[in-house]
Parts: structure tokens; sequence; C-alpha cells
């Protein structure tokens, strides 16, 4: 074991109770593994007395959910069967920025609560309130289905990490040293990528010595492509979990191949962390029913297993803002019968959300799509929709949906820092839409390239 190792198993367990408030997170770790080896069904009686419990919650401490229970006839004190929860409407973004005050609950203290924010990539930006306990419970969470892939906590993970927001406070000198000798995890910037970043970002993975990467694939498989071609090996390393975007079989490959390591496909999210994750079967995805309610919905009716439709999700860990039958904006469709694997989670599989393209600039730069969001949607003015479309290197065209319309500064703000973000940028044009739709496959593509794939920068040999 190295010094490091050493001095971390003594010291994250004082960390993670001081720095991150989650004083009981190992135990709750343990407590969630020790649910894979639970029945089908004894999984399913927890996850029904969980939202047993939301359901009251709500009704005796929101005025939201108070309110609309009575106007649909609901009784949580008679709930029964998941069928009823057909009897609510469908929570989306829009009813969560209009009922913001009302959806609090009035017993989670201030003091024991705390903001986030959707990530962005819909182009329309959400702030929600969580209560504290869900962190550690969110942590257990993703540790566990990490677990699926072999790796153990205290081993070191890197973070190739687009998410500016993720990555500010993390660059001290110490949260360096936090991260070498008591969490283990590394950050490492790859919103924007060239040659010398790509090559700085392999040297850092070689000192790190990674057991898990965790990565969007859009910026993975600019790294994976990067290791492939100057012959660079990562020993030690157990898997790469995909998060933050789909990933398509052909970035599967590329990141499999330049790693070396199999790829674990993550579903999760801001508002409600981990919904399902890939077992080493690469099959579907495994449902975290113990912490959520998942549902396929079309046009408000429940679909069958099998059937595609809209990813609806009730957190059970949130009671600060309750989340009942959120529509988060993907697609997907459940699973009949069982994993292989002998897990006890149901399965969720053909998960397809909003995606976008890598931009290009003029100094041979990739930007990827979360760099974009960050910038612009979390950090920028309020808008409705958004789509940023690349024609050329000197031109781009953002289309922005009339809720609300966007005025010179919202249009100002955007030129300004899409020419910050891509160098050598002339020309922002902006055209203002009813709305942006979603492509045939269900995908939001936020972000769009049409410069053709072999076309170099300007003034760049061919």
């Amino acid at each position: 074991m190295s010094l490091s190792s050493s001095i971390r198993r003594r010291l994250a367990p004082l960390y993670y109770r001081r720095f991150e408030k989650t004083p009981d997170i190992f135990r709750l770790y343990e407590t969630y593994r020790a649910h894979d080896r639970l029945s089908r069904q004894q999984l399913l009686d927890v996850q029904f007395n969980s939202l047993q419990s939301l359901l009251l919650h709500a009704c005796h401490h929101t005025r939201y959910y108070r309110r609309l229970f009575h106007d649909c006839g609901f009784d949580p004190n008679r709930f029964e069967s998941l069928e009823q929860l057909n009897l609510l409407p469908i929570l989306t973004k829009e009813t969560i920025n209009a009922n913001y005050s009302d959806l609090i609950a009035d017993n989670v203290d201030e003091k024991d609560r705390h903001v986030s924010c959707t990530g962005g990539t819909s182009g329309v930006r959400m702030n929600f309130l969580r209560d504290n306990r869900c962190r550690a419970r969110r942590f257990a969470l993703q540790w566990r289905s990490d677990a699926w892939t072999g790796w153990e906590p205290g081993s070191n993970v890197a973070y190739v990490w687009p998410a500016a927001q993720d990555l500010s406070p993390r660059t001290t000198w110490k949260q360096r040293l936090v991260s070498r000798y008591a969490t283990g995890v590394f950050l490492i910037s790859a919103g924007v990528l060239n040659e010398t970043i790509l090559s700085q970002i392999a040297a850092d993975l070689c000192r790190i010595k990674p057991a898990l990467i965790r990565c969007f694939p859009s910026a993975g498989t600019e790294v994976a492509q990067y290791l492939h071609d100057h012959h660079i090996a990562l020993p030690g390393l157990r898997g790469v979990v995909s998060a933050g975007e789909s990933v398509s079989d052909t970035q599967r490959n590329v990141i499999e191949s330049g790693f070396g390591a199999p790829v674990f496909n993550l579903y999760a999210s801001r508002e409600v962390g981990t919904t399902a994750a890939e077992c080493s079967q690469h099959r579907h995805l495994h449902i975290a029913v113990d912490s959520q309610v998942v549902e396929i919905v079309t046009a408000g009716k429940r679909m069958a297993l099998g059937e595609f439709g809209d990813i609806v999700i009730t957190d059970l860990l949130n009671y600060a803002m309750p989340m009942i039958r959120y529509a988060i904006g993907d697609y997907g469709s459940l699973v009949e019968g069982d994993c292989p694997c002998g897990l006890p989670f149901p399965l969720l599989e053909n998960v397809v959300g909003r995606t976008g393209d890598n931009l290009r600039d003029c100094d041979g730069k990739t930007v990827v799509p979360n760099t974009l969001t960050a910038h612009l949607i979390v950090h920028g003015p309020r808008v409705g929709q958004v789509q940023v479309i690349q024609n050329t290197y000197k031109e781009v065209l953002v289309r922005m949906s009339a809720d609300p319309a966007p005025d010179q500064s919202v249009r100002d703000f955007y030129s300004t820092n899409l020419k910050i973000l891509l160098k050598g940028l002339e020309e922002v044009r902006f055209e203002v839409v009813d709305h942006i739709s979603y492509e045939e496959s269900g995908k939001y593509r936020f972000t769009i390239c049409n410069i053709p794939p072999d076309m170099p920068p300007p003034g760049t040999a061919r």
C-alpha cells in the first residue's frame, strides 16, 4: 500500500464528516451495497415505503402539493399502488420555475438545504433546492454503481470533465492535497481541447494512475483517441464511466480502445443523482429503485415494458423540494426480466437525451457542448431554449425560443462569450423561434457543427 493510500484510509472519514457534511457516507454505502443482495420484491418494498413517506411529507409540508393533491382527488393516506401516480400531472422545469416558493418544504430549515441548478444541456436553466441529507446518499449511490466496475472506495478516480462549474473550486493547492490524501478524486478540465491540452491530460492521467475514469463521451473520445495515437497505456484502470451525455457505439469503441478499459454507461443528473447504471454485462442499465421511481410516459399515459417514451422520475431522497413525476427531458424504455449479473434492480434501455456536437475554432481547439452550457446557460441571463449551430469557423447561428424573447443584452452576452470561447469567430447571428424541435431519435441537439470533419481551420495546411 502506498503512503498516500495509507493516509487516505485514515483521513477520508474525517474529511467527509467535517468538510462534505456527510458523516455517515461509508455506512450508507454499505447499506446500498447490501441492497444488491436483496430480492426484486424486497427492493420494490423499500421503494414503495419510501414513496409513501415522501407523498405524505409533500402533502403536509408544501403548498404546491397540498393544492395539487386536492385538485386531483389524490389522497396520500390511501396510496396503495404505483398506478395511482397516474392521477398526478407531470412536473416540468417550467412548473418548478413558476411555483418555486410553493414547492419548498416548510419543515426543512434553510441551514439544512442548499441550492443547485440544472446543467443547462436543454438550454433551459432551472434552480432547485435539495436538503443536505441528500449529499451523503448521492455519494453512496454513486459509489455503489462505481463498485460494479471493480472500483473500491478510496481508489483513485479521475474526472475528465468539461463542466466548468464543477472544476473551479478544485484548483487550489489545498484541494490537490485533499485529492491525494483524503478522497482520491482528481478533476481534470476537458472543456476545450487541443494537442497541448490533450498532452497535459495524458500526463496527468499517467501521474494519477486512476482505477476509474469518469468522463463525458464527447471529451472522453478526444482523450482516448490521443492516448491511442500516442501509444499511452494506463495500467490499473478498471473501467470508464460514461456520464452526462448519451454514448454512441462509435464513442464506446474509441474510448475502450484508447483507455484500454471497458465503458460503463451511467444515467445521472444534477436534479436526482444516479438514476441507472450499467453492470459488467454491458446490456442494460440497472435502475436505483431504492432512491427513485422511474416511469416511461407518453402524452400523460404510462407506457408498458418495452415501449419508448419520456422518462419521468420521482426522487425519494429530496425532502426540501420534492420532485414527484418530474419530466427530466430524456427518453427510454423499461426492460422486462432480469440481468444475468444477478443484481435485483429493474432495467432501463434505449436512453437518449439532449446531446450536441463538439464545436471547433480557428486555433484548432475542440470545444465540447458542456463548456458552452456552463458559460452561456448556467452563468448567463435567463432565456428559453437555446441551440448553437456552427456553420463555418467564423460564423455561428444561435436559435432561441421566444419565451422570453431575447433582448439586445442577451444577444450581446451570447455574442461576446461565443467569440471568447471560439477563437477567430467573427459573426454571431440570432434566430427567434416558437420552439426548438427534437430529432427523430428523440434527441435535443444543443450544439450542431456543420463544418466537415476533414476541413482544417483557416490558414492551416490540408
